[in-house]
């Protein structure tokens, strides 16, 4: 539960800030290190594939300055916790909770300008109702909210 509590705050700066403080990284490395001392996790073939799918889902999006290095060193922390099912699931859970957030908050801020304007009124020229990808991509906003549903599944599934 700690792991899952650290993530949630690296989610939260990461959903306002758009950075990842490395900070946070090594108190979550720690737990991680702790974390793999008294509960097995993958080893050999597994942790590989695990580092591999990380990097092969963060770098390109690094390169194209859609995601940060914090996301991408979260991702390879993240690599010894889960067995590679779980890594992916966390993953994919976290991606379309994140989809559904960034749609709500826009169906929010639409509703409210549209509110604020009178029919006269138009939105300002070149107005987007950003999503928040004009900042990079929140995937550590992403992998809290997938640790924390598939948390959640663990326990009430």
């Amino acid at each position: 539960m700690l792991l899952v509590s650290v993530l949630l705050l690296i989610g939260a700066i990461d959903w306002q800030q758009r950075r990842i403080p490395n900070l946070l990284l090594a108190v979550l490395l720690g737990i991680v290190v702790l974390h793999r001392n008294t509960m097995p996790g993958p080893t050999g073939i597994v942790l590989f594939s695990n580092v591999v799918f990380a990097l092969v889902v963060t770098a390109p999006a690094y390169a194209k300055k859609i995601l940060g290095a914090g996301d991408v060193k979260l991702m390879l922390v993240l690599s010894p916790v889960w067995p590679t099912v779980i890594f992916l699931q966390v993953f994919a859970l976290g991606i379309l909770s994140l989809v559904a957030v960034m749609l709500l908050q826009k169906i929010v801020t639409q509703a409210s300008l549209v509110k604020k304007l009178t029919p006269s009124q138009s939105p300002p020229c070149g107005h987007s109702f950003d999503l928040r990808f004009s900042r990079g991509l929140p995937l550590g906003t992403a992998i809290a909210l997938g640790a924390l549903i598939t948390q959640v599944l663990a326990v009430f599934g």
